[in-house]
């Protein structure tokens, strides 16, 4: 396969911040969601889309001819001994990621941020201010959102079993073909050196960095207009801790 990993994640877990980091090393070449559903070509991670043929602007074609697009998008490289991957989100290509992960020369990062409510939090002002990313030097658009006991808990079951999916796949292949990285740990350079050790790449000397910026708070209940009520079902469900986040 044309792939040597790939990053398998949710939406606001931190895969845009490790994505960005390890594209910034040398010898990485690191893309977004190259089977983002809704995409405009020319666009983030999709842009490769103009310097191969059109016909993976459709996403049924790219899903069912995963293979061919991966090696389309990987001969776009002038240097093809870089470790070549990119971020696969959990909704994503379901089929091909069935296949990758059981690609034994396909290193598998999986990618979990243990505070939920921070994923909810985070994915509700993206909404609310259309700002999908921030982006170190620009704006950073921020807002406060309301909590829904009951929007929640349907999330948080969604979330938990889609991870849960993924990793029961991941558990049949040997470990030495995959890990899992937490947010938290994902934001200290002690997990990024893991993550490269176990690709492969050597951080001696070159300094990693990141275009995205942290855009809220800590504080994770402070995110929203009704932390007290926030409060109070996070103690119903045994879950005080997610009311702060310490990365």
């Amino acid at each position: 396969m044309a792939i040597d990993f790939v990053l398998i994640a949710s939406q606001r877990t931190g895969s845009n911040m490790l994505v960005s980091v390890l594209d910034s090393h040398p010898s990485i070449r690191c893309h977004g969601e190259l089977f983002r559903r809704k995409n405009v070509k020319g666009v983030g991670a999709l842009k490769v889309l103009s310097e191969i043929d059109d016909v993976y602007a459709s996403e049924e074609y790219r899903e069912q001819h995963y293979r061919e697009y991966l090696d389309a998008v990987r001969s776009t490289e002038e240097d093809q001994n870089v470790l070549f991957g990119f971020k696969l989100m959990l909704n994503q290509a379901e089929n091909a990621r069935a296949e990758i992960v059981n690609d034994q020369a396909v290193k598998k990062v999986l990618l979990y941020r243990e505070n939920a409510l921070a994923v909810y939090a985070s994915n509700l002002i993206a909404r609310a201010t259309g700002q999908g990313v921030a982006i170190v030097g620009r704006e950073i658009k921020q807002a406060k959102v309301g909590f829904d006991e009951e929007r929640f808990e349907k999330f948080l079951r969604n979330y938990v079993s889609r991870y849960e999916e993924v990793r029961n796949q991941l558990r049949k292949r040997p470990r030495s073909e995959w890990m899992e990285l937490s947010y938290v740990n994902a934001c200290k350079p002690e997990g990024i050196e893991k993550v490269l050790g176990f690709l492969g790449g050597n951080s001696k000397g070159i300094a990693l960095s990141s275009k995205t910026a942290k855009r809220n708070s800590s504080v994770i209940v402070d995110r929203f207009s009704n932390p007290e009520i926030v409060k109070d079902h996070l103690k119903k469900i045994g879950r005080s801790e997610w009311a702060e986040e310490n990365a």
